[in-house]
């Protein structure tokens, strides 16, 4: 199955200034450009409103505690993602669930620092 899809998520190979983290992809796959955001241990700084936070028992991949980290939510290439993980450079994990897909998108869009034009292709998709 490709990375690519609505829900996805997966491992990026760790690299010196690169640590490996969980990411989920927010958007659908039919355009050429996807949002992602990952999770972390660290607690995103800054932050303009509470972190969110997933257990280990909401996300199977997880083994603790983890935030949304709105401040490393980026738009994605899909070719190149789709590239990435056909050279092995991330490791996709089981898909999230709606729940896990809805409060992950709901902290981005309350956040004041994931840029615009990632929330504009949530709300074109009609995710947010």
């Amino acid at each position: 199955m490709s990375v690519v899809h609505e829900g996805q998520t997966f491992f990026n190979e760790s690299a010196p200034d690169v640590p490996r983290h969980l990411w989920i992809v927010l958007s659908d796959e039919g355009a050429p450009r996807i949002a992602l955001v990952n999770l972390s241990s660290v607690p995103p700084y800054p932050c303009s409103h509470e972190p969110t936070t997933f257990e280990p028992e909401e996300i199977a991949a997880l083994k603790y505690r983890s935030y949304v980290r709105c401040d490393k939510a980026r738009l994605a290439d899909a070719g190149q993602l789709t590239q990435a993980e056909q050279g092995g450079l991330i490791q996709t994990s089981r898909d999230a669930d709606a729940a896990v897909l809805e409060k992950a998108r709901r902290a981005v869009a309350d956040c004041s620092i994931v840029p615009n034009e990632l929330k504009d292709l949530l709300r074109q998709q009609g995710l947010l």
